[in-house]
């Protein structure tokens, strides 16, 4: 064998450890993840404590004005200390004094808010904390363009919260934080819920539970949300670029182990349709984390109820390949007659200018038996996964979807 042989043999043989080696930490990496310690780190990032050496005791030194943050713990049901604050809406904050201040809000002044203002009870994602950022900028940005409050609470095992999260303990945290604001003064139909990513899970969870004991939200908004963390996690890429399960798809019954791995469920898509309220979702095109189909899964999911039903349930779709020709046409004619239906009953514009659109809305009204509220879907051509807060415009049709006082 001549010399460049030799060489060729020995970059291939290279390369096949190189790629053993990356298969044997990803097998690794999926087995662990069967793991509920290692499952629940991967899925909260709650260890990642950002900004570092935050002062929750004081607000200002991470971008708010001074005396307008009231910092607090709250107690949950099963005896576990959460932080949160909650930030006057600007007009309250002015009204009251503003830099002229010279101590945060007290409950009198928290309930007087309540009382003249709508308040946005926030459910932030995965990692880092209250304080960070672009969390901050969001919460300015609600308090000054919706001239509303904001209550934001750290989970349980974020930041200066005690203990560690689970489904089940963030349900409770966010049940907390909504008595809090009942019991201060504020009316169910004043109270917005708005979800991030992992918080839109969080979010839908307690908005189905109110709907189911009577109350009448203010309404329910999802900002890059998942329609289940299973179906998720078949798509999910680290960081935007390395795919967790997807290489497992090329495998027989891959959704099917995904799905029996997963303990963290945060099944949005059988629940949102139990939220009886006014619903504004949004998701960016360019969303690394979370591809915007969820967000096109769970509009579909509120439209159904109004479409001519499938011929078919989705157990009985696994034979497809035997249907016969007359069930094929069948389903054929099915779908067009969706498609006249769905063309019929949501309106969908254009926002922003044409040659470089902000966005498409979708939207309609349920049901009267679900509720008879407006459902609207913002497709934002550009915004991130994470800075999608921050856009002036997404909070602008936050206030209009849900008719806060600006925007009536």
């Amino acid at each position: 064998m001549t010399d460049s042989g030799w060489e060729n043999s020995g970059f291939l043989l290279r390369s096949q450890k190189v790629f053993l080696k990356i298969g044997i930490v990803y097998v690794l990496g999926i087995i662990l993840l069967a793991f509920p310690i290692f499952q629940r780190q991967a899925i909260y990032l709650h260890n990642v404590h950002w900004p570092l050496f935050a002062r929750f005791d004081a607000p200002h030194y991470h971008g708010l004005a001074p005396f307008k943050t009231l910092n607090i713990k709250l107690t949950t049901s099963d005896d576990v200390r959460i932080g949160a604050w909650f930030i006057l809406s600007d007009s309250a904050y002015k009204s009251s004094g503003a830099f002229n201040r010279t101590q945060p809000p007290s409950l009198s002044e928290v309930t007087r808010a309540l009382k003249d203002f709508p308040t946005v009870l926030f459910f932030h994602g995965n990692a880092a904390s209250r304080a960070v950022e672009y969390r901050v900028q969001f919460y300015s940005l609600v308090t000054l363009r919706l001239r509303a409050n904001l209550f934001v609470i750290d989970y349980r095992g974020f930041a200066d919260s005690e203990s560690f999260p689970s489904e089940a303990g963030l349900n409770i945290d966010a049940r907390t934080s909504w008595d809090w604001l009942i019991e201060n003064g504020a009316d169910p139909k004043d109270i917005i819920l708005l979800g991030q990513s992992l918080g839109t899970g969080v979010a839908t969870k307690l908005a189905a539970q109110i709907t189911k004991e009577g109350m009448t939200l203010g309404g329910l908004v999802l900002t890059a949300p998942f329609s289940s963390v299973a179906k998720l996690l078949e798509t999910y890429s680290f960081a935007g670029y390395i795919p967790l399960f997807r290489p497992l798809q090329m495998f027989p019954y891959a959704s099917y182990i995904i799905d029996r791995i997963i303990y963290t469920r945060y099944d949005t898509i059988s629940l949102i349709s139990n939220v009886q309220c006014p619903i504004l979702i949004v998701h960016a095109k360019d969303d690394g984390t979370i591809p915007s189909f969820h967000s096109t899964d769970l509009f579909s999911k509120l439209l159904d109820p109004q479409l001519p039903p499938w011929p078919f349930t989705s157990d009985s779709n696994l034979g497809a390949l035997s249907w016969t020709t007359e069930q094929l046409a069948q389903i054929t004619r099915t779908a067009e007659e969706r498609a006249a239906v769905t063309q019929k009953i949501v309106i969908t514009s254009l926002t922003g200018p044409e040659d470089a659109p902000f966005g498409v809305v979708k939207s309609f009204n349920r049901l009267e038996g679900e509720g008879g509220k407006r459902v609207m879907f913002l497709e934002m051509e550009r915004g991130g996964h994470s800075d999608i807060v921050r856009s002036e415009g997404v909070i602008d049709y936050v206030g209009w979807a849900m008719r806060t006082r600006d925007y009536v």
